[in-house]
């Protein structure tokens, strides 16, 4: 039997490894895009534009032996279903017995044409591109106040550039909620020219360089820009395939056209829509690794964790907060930007958050599902937990 997966990515190495965990001794093919070994791209945001990582230092070591074959730089262009074959991009076919989805997603782009110094972060590429234009940069825009976006405008700010942040929203970080976002606002106010609740209408051009941006009510000098608008999950190449998409059910099987689960085709990471995070891509791939190996053997269940560093503040969130109705104060200091926040909804607790608190994660993320909120009183915890 051989073993297809498409997708050199988090999720294809760690899919990889639990398939031979899983006792799959025949052959196994990795194929990517992009010319590298799987890599990590969190410190891309975080680590790699400051310069205290470089980007070759981002590819991630195999838990495991794999024993693949590796076709790197190669582009999967299509998918025949009916001979069990990719297509790559240069006319070649791989067949395939069973076969895993990781292609990931990329970084939305600009809806229209921009000048050269408007840039995305998402890839190794992006990484070195934006860390070589940062130090010559005089004042950047950074689109987008998402998870992302503030990392960038951080980061940036660390090495001495002016930045400027535009969000559409009233408030950066808008997974976190309203109350939270705003006292992030307040933080990162001191450091970074905020536009809220606002947005970019036009890129100023002088020369063939970029100028500035024009916002709703004002132009804002720019060197060089970086959107962070979100990513789009590489499914293209499924069109014509007769699957719609590479949404999954709970054993990573992807989803047919009438919501049938297709047994020899699974999906993990980004790709499946389900959660663009870190822990995620790591846990389902374990799954999908083992059921492509052992049909139906082990059952995903979807998971949120991830954690932010910037402007000072390290940020930790387990669960759910964007599906909150409520968020209340559990422990610490807003004022000190040091506390454990507990999100609710339909008086259940969805999601915590530590902000330079995590040693009380542990016990905060085991109230999850319990009542909402929680009782008060103890270290640090006000007597009555009441909403933000």
């Amino acid at each position: 039997m051989s073993i297809v997966i498409v997708g050199a990515s988090l999720a294809g190495l760690r899919a990889a490894e639990a398939v031979r965990q899983a006792g799959f001794s025949g052959s196994l093919t990795v194929i990517g895009d992009e010319p590298y070994r799987p890599y990590d791209r969190v410190p891309l945001s975080k680590h790699v534009l400051s310069g205290r990582l470089p980007a070759e230092h981002c590819t991630l070591a195999s838990l495991h032996p794999i024993d693949a074959r590796w076709l790197l730089g190669r582009a999967v262009v299509g998918l025949d279903r009916r001979a069990s074959q990719v297509v790559l991009g240069d006319g070649d076919r791989i067949g395939y017995r069973r076969m895993l989805i990781a292609t990931g997603a990329r970084a939305r782009p600009w809806p229209g044409p921009v000048p050269p110094q408007v840039v995305t972060l998402r890839s190794l590429d992006d990484a070195s591109a934006l860390r070589a234009l940062l130090p010559s940069c005089r004042r950047l825009v950074v689109v987008g106040g998402g998870v992302m976006g503030c990392e960038i405008a951080s980061r940036a700010v660390e090495m001495g550039v002016r930045t400027t942040l535009v969000e559409r929203s009233a408030t950066p970080m808008g997974a976190l909620g309203r109350p939270i976002g705003h006292l992030l606002a307040q933080r990162m106010s001191t450091q970074v020219d905020m536009r809220l609740s606002n947005r970019v209408v036009e890129w100023m051009v002088k020369d063939g360089h970029l100028a500035g941006a024009r916002l709703e009510n004002e132009v804002v000098e720019a060197d060089v820009a970086v959107l962070a608008l979100g990513v789009l999950r590489n499914v293209e190449w499924l069109h014509g395939s007769g699957l719609p998409d590479a949404v999954c059910d709970e054993y990573c099987r992807v989803l047919g056209p009438d919501g049938d689960p297709q047994d020899d085709i699974l999906a993990a990471g980004d790709v499946t829509g389900a959660a663009e995070h870190w822990g995620h891509a790591v846990a389902q791939a374990a799954v999908a690794g083992a059921n492509l190996v052992h049909p139906r053997s082990q059952v995903y269940h979807p998971f949120s964790t991830w954690w932010t560093s910037q402007f000072g503040l390290s940020l930790k969130v387990v669960g759910s907060p964007q599906q909150a109705t409520e968020v209340v104060l559990a422990q610490g200091s807003l004022e000190e930007y040091r506390f454990i926040a507990l999100y609710g909804r339909a008086g259940k607790t969805v999601a915590v958050l530590s902000c330079n608190h995590a040693r009380w994660l542990p016990f905060y993320e085991a109230l999850l599902g319990t009542p909402f909120p929680p009782p008060g009183g103890g270290p640090e915890r006000p007597e009555v937990m009441t909403a933000l």
